[in-house]
């Protein structure tokens, strides 16, 4: 806020001077008059000279001039009101004064960004030459701006307080100096909301200038706002104090807290305000599964750990990966029997998209292409015995291990296989199964193709029979 304190007293001329006193301006005391006079100043703000000589010698001047003295009011020497008396904001010499010592927006403007402020009368500027010079200060012309002042438009242009230095989308960096209705001081009268360019692409602008503004557009701290540099987060940071490890941001990427992308660029790849993944990522990270889950009980990159580093198989994150990607019973099932295809960690769809920290399940490539999944369980999947076992509903969180009737129940069975459920299953099925229950091909198990190699006799695919069949002596039997 401008100070409003005494004058120092004048030095004293080296010798008396005689002046004219001018009586042009209005409303002004005789004794202002009187003392801008005794300094040698051709004061015209007195239309009334109250027998005020024509010309006079310098005494001493007067010690208790101050800047409200001549504009401004005894609160504020800001105008209103003008040297001329004015109060009217539509005139140059009130305008928006007001409106830069008061705004919410920012902390007050120091005269000395617009004027020189002079120490004492002596140095104060003539009042011959009106108006007042407008003379940029540190604010108005930071971070390089070069503004200027157009009296003919009433309008500054340029300056880093309206938005000179920002990018892009900037619709009021000419503000009209005599417009005081509030329309020139949204965000968007100074920067895009984003403001473009390098910035990332949120109005979120509390996510990066935590201690400037709040939620909704918002400034918490005016003090920090238009103050000739910009505040980023914590000591030049948006991230706290050890973020750098993968323990403190790898959950906030997965479950999207903050979009990476908005600072580091659009691939992870760095920008002018931020470093790239890569540059403390070890190398090959973004193609390795295992950087990011899984990687415990083996190297597919099906979890155990998830995304968070659980491990629990009560957990959808974790719950039967291992099993399914494990050569147990059946070979070991690629990641895209469940799930979209990936080759790197920007894969679309992957790590950014609408369901953070959740992994899309998607049958389309694998065996199973008319499944369907809804948390925790899939339905209708050729792995889990479709057509076999009724609606076939299959739990990722399994309460128990599986066997052989959780998936072709003897009970139920399909086709001809409940008239042969007496015979044990090696009997057609003789180089996948040792017995009735013991898989030892586990290749050629839930393979996607009914394996039938029979212990005497020939099954014929193309006409779906058995011939030469022991238990079937009276020829060729269609299954």
């Amino acid at each position: 806020m401008p100070t409003d304190a005494p004058f120092p007293a004048p030095r004293r001329h080296p010798q008396p001077r005689r002046v004219r006193a001018r009586s042009s301006w209005g409303g002004a005391p005789t004794v202002l008059a009187l003392a801008l006079a005794l300094l040698g100043l051709a004061c015209q703000r007195s239309q009334v000279t109250d027998g005020l000589p024509e010309t006079m010698d310098c005494p001493d001047c007067p010690q208790t001039m101050r800047c409200s003295s001549c504009h401004g009011s005894a609160e504020d020497p800001a105008p209103p009101t003008a040297v001329n008396g004015s109060s009217n904001p539509a005139e140059l010499g009130v305008g928006a004064h007001q409106a830069h010592l008061e705004s919410s927006l920012g902390r007050p403007v120091e005269c000395a960004e617009c004027h020189v402020v002079p120490s004492d009368l002596l140095t104060h500027p003539d009042p011959l030459n009106r108006p007042a010079p407008v003379v940029f200060g540190s604010i108005a012309t930071a971070a390089g701006a070069a503004p200027t002042w157009d009296r003919a438009s009433a309008t500054c242009a340029s300056t880093y307080c309206h938005g000179a230095t920002l990018p892009e989308a900037a619709i009021r960096t000419a503000p009209e100096w005599t417009r005081v209705d509030g329309t020139q001081k949204a965000c968007t009268s100074c920067h895009g909301n984003p403001p473009g360019g390098v910035h990332p692409a949120s109005s979120a602008c509390e996510n990066c200038h935590a201690a400037v503004a709040g939620p909704g557009g918002t400034i918490t701290n005016a003090v920090l706002h238009i103050d000739g540099k910009v505040d980023v987060g914590r000591e030049n940071s948006i991230h706290p104090t050890g973020y750098a490890s993968p323990s403190a941001h790898g959950p906030d990427t997965f479950t999207a807290a903050t979009d990476c992308r908005l600072c580091h660029g659009a691939e992870l790849q760095g920008t002018d305000i931020a470093i790239g993944c890569d540059s403390c990522h070890q190398a090959g990270w973004r193609s390795n599964c295992v950087y990011c889950h899984g990687g415990t009980l083996e190297a597919s990159g099906a979890p155990p750990v998830d995304l968070l580093g659980g491990t629990s198989t009560t957990s959808l994150g974790v719950g039967s990966h291992t099993e399914h990607v494990s050569r147990t019973d059946h070979a070991a099932f690629a990641c895209t029997e469940c799930h979209p295809a990936v080759t790197d960690v920007m894969t679309p769809g992957h790590l950014f998209d609408g369901t953070p920290g959740r992994a899309e399940v998607d049958f389309g490539r694998g065996r199973s292409q008319a499944a369907a999944y809804a948390a925790p369980g899939c339905r209708d999947v050729y792995c889990h015995g479709t057509g076999l076992t009724a609606g076939s509903v299959a739990t990722f969180v399994p309460a128990a291990a599986l066997t052989c009737d959780s998936c072709h129940p003897a009970a139920t069975g399909s086709s001809g296989h409940v008239v042969h459920a007496v015979l044990p299953c090696n009997t057609c099925h003789l180089d996948v199964v040792a017995d009735r229950t013991t898989v030892k091909n586990p290749d050629l198990h839930v393979n996607g193709t009914v394996e039938v190699t029979m212990t005497t006799g020939t099954y014929l695919a193309d006409t779906d029979t058995c011939s030469g069949s022991a238990c079937h002596t009276t020829g060729d039997v269609t299954w």
